[in-house]
């Protein structure tokens, strides 16, 4: 079996929220063999909610989750009475399989939570913002911003030029700035 989340502990307080857990692994045969999250015990303090649960191997042993007695989870409610944010979606990482960190920056963006437990930063050091997405990336929003003159002839699109910007991680955005 493989994991890309594996707890069997349940002496500590575990939190898992904002993750991208993703298992690409396959195999030919067998079942329930490879894990997106596996937790061995329901005992314990744990917090799960707001994750992507994927198995890239769904039909070839592919599981999303494991929780204790409960089994084998087909979806993305792998904690009963949790997981109700969490996904089963494919992040669209910038090149998955790739050897270097930001080769896992989604190209989705997946909604995460703040909070008490949540860094502040993503992997980069970039701040999170007021609302994070789920990774080691925080995935920016992006928006369209007029790039015109002092043109206001809103009948004649191609004089009023738009340009896809992203924006930078803060919660709020002055337009008057360039």
């Amino acid at each position: 079996p493989s994991y890309a989340l594996y707890s069997e502990v349940n002496t500590n307080t575990r939190n898992f929220r904002n993750n991208i857990f993703d298992n690409a692994r396959t195999t030919t045969g067998g079942a329930s063999l490879h894990y997106a999250m596996y937790i061995v015990t329901t005992a314990g303090d744990l917090t799960c909610d707001y994750n992507d649960y994927l198995t890239s191997a769904t039909g070839n042993g592919g599981m999303p989750g494991f929780y204790g007695t409960e089994g084998d989870k087909s979806t993305s409610v792998i904690v009963t009475g949790q997981d109700s944010h969490s996904l089963n979606t494919n992040p669209s990482f910038s090149s998955a399989g790739g050897t270097n960190s930001t080769d896992y920056i989604p190209a989705t963006a997946l909604t995460g939570i703040a909070g008490s437990g949540i860094p502040t930063a993503d992997y980069a050091g970039v701040a999170r913002a007021a609302s994070p997405t789920m990774g080691a990336y925080e995935r920016a929003a992006s928006a369209v911003s007029w790039t015109g003159a002092t043109n206001t002839d809103w009948n004649t699109p191609q004089r009023l030029p738009l340009q896809h910007k992203p924006l930078p991680p803060l919660t709020q955005y002055n337009l008057l700035n360039k």
